[in-house]
């Protein structure tokens, strides 16, 4: 669901009908269109229900109210509040929101702030830069509650004049509607299962074989208990210690690869791998991180090698620094390590 919220619906109530239906306007494909041709024509969501008490002074002229579909991702600190009139008032469009949780608040931002980023920075993060350009998704593929006139605004419409430079660039992909039911989709479960509620556990894998299944509430890897809670075993590939390891190692190969002398870990001054992949500051080189030869070296913390890469951060900055500079941060003090 998108959280950014101008999606406006219609209601009408009419006397003579007594249960709630809603529709389409008009019905695109039910198969998701090819990247390649034009974006579908926008469509507005109608929905009908009886509003009671309001006869009009005639049963054959229905009360139209416009209304927006409503959210419970909160503004965060330093955005506008949401005002929480009727209709269209209940929301204010287009700020930073914190995604809904079930206990204490969270520090994640709603899907739509997160698409939005993915837009200007790519879906890559700093630290792929070094060996990759931006990666942009080209077309997203919307099933219920779409609404193309706000979800265009949420994604890309509101960073649009975002400043960045090559290679970055604001990207606004094509948005589809699909009729296709997402087969794990709330809507789906319930007709199957009564009374279902959300999974306590996260799922990630990667082709073409291998996956990793985390409770949610801690980051774990199932089967952790008490006894191997701080086992390095049990933490998961995802999260930034993981991470970090493995960038540590894929750098290790290029500079074994690519003949690099030894250096302090500050001066990335290097030769090009044998692999030349793009760089994101440079275009034709790729600096390569120095892997400390000895424990007595030396080794950057995450928080800097993130850092590092200037071109990102540079385009980071600008995101925020346009529309995005209430962005909940988690302190630094977590990635010195």
């Amino acid at each position: 669901n998108v959280e950014d919220t101008d999606r406006a619906t219609s209601s009408a109530s009419s006397l003579s009908s007594s249960s709630s239906s809603s529709s389409l306007s008009s019905t695109p494909p039910s198969t998701a269109a090819p990247a390649d041709v034009p974006p579908p024509k926008r469509h507005t969501l109608v929905s009908t229900h009886r509003q009671h008490g309001d006869l009009r002074g005639s049963e054959h002229a229905p009360a139209v109210i416009l209304d927006t579909q409503r959210t419970g991702a909160k503004s965060v600190a330093g955005e506008a509040p949401d005002p929480l009139l009727e209709g269209t008032g209940y929301h204010v469009v287009g700020v930073l929101r914190r995604k809904p949780g079930r206990g204490d608040p969270t520090r994640c931002m709603s899907c739509s702030d997160k698409i939005a980023r993915w837009n200007v920075l790519g879906t890559q993060g700093a630290l792929l830069t070094r060996f990759l350009s931006p990666v942009y998704f080209a077309s997203y593929t919307v099933g219920d509650l779409y609404h193309a006139d706000a979800l265009s605004r949420a994604i890309y419409g509101r960073v649009k004049e975002v400043p960045v430079d090559t290679p970055y660039t604001v990207q606004e992909p094509y948005i589809y509607h699909t009729k296709i039911k997402f087969m794990a989709g709330k809507e789906v479960v319930e007709g199957q299962v009564p009374n279902p509620v959300s999974s306590g556990v996260s799922v990630n894998w990667t082709f073409p074989s291998t996956s990793e299944a985390l409770i949610s509430s801690n980051g774990k890897k199932m089967g952790t208990v008490a006894k191997n809670f701080s086992s390095l075993k049990q933490r998961s590939r995802l999260c930034k210690a993981s991470l970090k390891e493995l960038y540590m190692h894929v750098c290790s190969i290029l500079s074994s690869s690519s003949n690099i002398s030894t250096a302090p870990p500050d001066d990335h001054t290097t030769t090009t791998t044998p692999l030349t992949p793009v760089d994101e500051d440079n275009n034709h080189e790729v600096p390569v991180v120095h892997v400390p030869a000895s424990s007595s070296e030396s080794i950057p913390t995450y928080h800097h090698m993130k850092q590092d890469r200037g071109g990102y951060q540079a385009a980071k900055t600008a995101l925020m620094q346009t529309g995005f500079r209430n962005w909940l941060v988690n302190s630094h003090a977590l990635e010195h390590f």
